[in-house]
């Protein structure tokens, strides 16, 4: 199978980066936002005592002085996912991220992927190009190993316990 070096933008212009957020704002809102979760999710407690320790240590890795849209959201789907709850959602095609996206305002990668065994594969080509053949395995996107991002894709994604397929079907 013909193996495929992807260098295309990835889909968060730098105009997000620019926007900033109080880190005692945005202290305040993922405390709420993990109080919330511990509240709706009864559970929690037993099927993941780790929660509140791993929430600590995001809520210990925020930046001294701001921090970007982009990086709140990361942060904010990191809790979700910390919760190891399928149903929780972040998205909200409104919010400054993804409208971006639906405007076509920022860049994204033109491609549908498929996720299989842990490897990335082209399913369908929309840039103008169609320089891309379906079944392509993708091995890095800027630079960036596959694997690496699907990892970090997987921190951000939340999902039932640590079912890795529900995951990679969300991503």
């Amino acid at each position: 199978m013909k193996q495929f070096f992807i260098l295309l933008s990835m889909f968060i212009g730098c105009a997000v980066f620019a926007q900033q957020i109080e880190v005692e704002q945005a202290k305040t809102d993922l405390t709420f936002l993990s109080e919330q979760i511990k509240i709706y999710n009864p559970a929690l407690a037993e099927y993941h005592p780790e929660f509140e320790a791993l929430v600590a240590e995001e809520m210990a890795g925020l930046p001294a002085e701001g921090i970007s849209v982009f990086d709140y959201y990361t942060k904010v789907s990191q809790i979700c996912a910390l919760a190891g709850e399928g149903h929780f959602s972040v998205q909200d095609w409104e919010n400054d991220i993804l409208k971006g996206i639906m405007d076509n305002t920022y860049a994204y990668l033109p491609v549908k992927v498929k996720i299989i065994s842990g490897k990335l594969y082209l399913v369908g080509d929309y840039s103008d190009e169609q320089s891309l053949n379906g079944g392509d395995e993708i091995l890095s996107i800027n630079g960036i190993p596959t694997e690496e991002i699907l990892n970090r894709l997987i921190e951000v994604t939340p999902s039932d316990g640590t079912i890795t397929t529900f995951a990679f079907r969300k991503i």
